[in-house]
């Protein structure tokens, strides 16, 4: 039998072919993604979520909460599961809140029409029935359970007896378009996090001082940032002017730098503390501070 799943592939491309990308947030395993189109905000967007052994999806209609053990990085767990398309089987084993099925009034159908080819030569005009009094009528919405239901109920030929048949002889449920949109939407926002990642290198090794401060990439990224916003062409500091003229442009461009960082810093305290019940401070504020200030303390001799 024909899946849902290729209609709702081409109905995702549709409704998100315009959705960008934006990085909300992003400090090891915890991450925040937002994929959405410029022009119309809101609409068909959604975030991507994680942290250690769990991955949330919301937006404008799929919510899901997956969660895996021992897997710490849900991401890993998708890319390694989805390389031909979406792995709804797997995953679903993964969810931990979300309507994985729902009624399918295409199975109801199919069940139906065959149920019909069966029982139709040893019963004269039950397909006709059958079209006129279920297939064919629109008092009762086989779109929802109970209107199937109902029509079965009520459906009247001779003394054919038409029953509903029991959940474990013929589940008609299958995958909710929620769930299969969520796939395709996690599967499409962890290609676009790789693909600006890809353009995106984190370069450089651990800053070098007289007390050494490593820097996780996360803190790396962050100072790299900040420092190359006040840089339009780094070609410019070798004019012809003198060494003074050039080690004093150098100097302010670090200070610069520290002074975004530091304010980047005291930005993501803020967002933390925000709430009625505060969230923990992102880890790599504290390397970064620590960074900074030994860049100052070199700095100033």
């Amino acid at each position: 039998m024909k899946t849902s799943e290729d209609p709702i592939a081409k109905r995702f491309k549709r409704e998100t072919a315009e959705h960008q990308l934006t990085i909300l947030r992003e400090d090891g395993l915890y991450r925040h993604l937002r994929m959405a189109n410029p022009q119309y905000g809101g609409v068909y967007s959604f975030d991507v979520l994680t942290w250690p052994n769990g991955l949330l999806i919301r937006g404008d209609g799929p919510n899901f909460v997956f969660s895996s053990h021992p897997t710490a990085d849900l991401f890993e767990m998708f890319r390694g599961s989805s390389r031909h398309g979406i792995n709804p089987g797997y995953w679903r084993e993964k969810v931990r809140a979300g309507q994985v099925k729902a009624w399918s009034e295409e199975r109801f159908r199919a069940w139906l029409t065959a149920k019909v080819a069966t029982d139709g030569p040893s019963n004269p005009g039950l397909a006709d029935a059958v079209n006129e009094q279920i297939l064919e009528n629109g008092y009762h919405s086989l779109e929802y359970e109970d209107g199937a239901r109902t029509a079965v109920a009520w459906f009247d030929h001779d003394d054919y007896d038409l029953e509903f048949p029991a959940k474990w002889e013929r589940d008609f449920d299958d995958w909710s378009w929620e769930y299969l949109w969520a796939c395709h939407a996690i599967v499409r926002g962890i290609a676009e996090y790789d693909r600006v990642r890809a353009e995106q290198p984190v370069t450089g090794q651990a800053a070098s001082w007289d007390d050494p401060a490593a820097l996780d990439a996360s803190a790396y990224r962050y100072l790299a940032d900040g420092i190359g916003a006040t840089m339009a062409d780094p070609n410019e500091w070798d004019g012809d002017d003198a060494e003074e003229a050039i080690l004093l442009r150098y100097v302010k461009h670090l200070a610069d730098g520290r002074a975004r960082v530091l304010a980047a810093c005291d930005a993501a305290e803020r967002q933390s503390t925000r709430w009625e019940n505060p969230l923990p401070v992102p880890e790599w504020v504290a390397t970064v501070r620590t960074a900074a200030a030994l860049a100052g303390s070199e700095g100033a001799r």
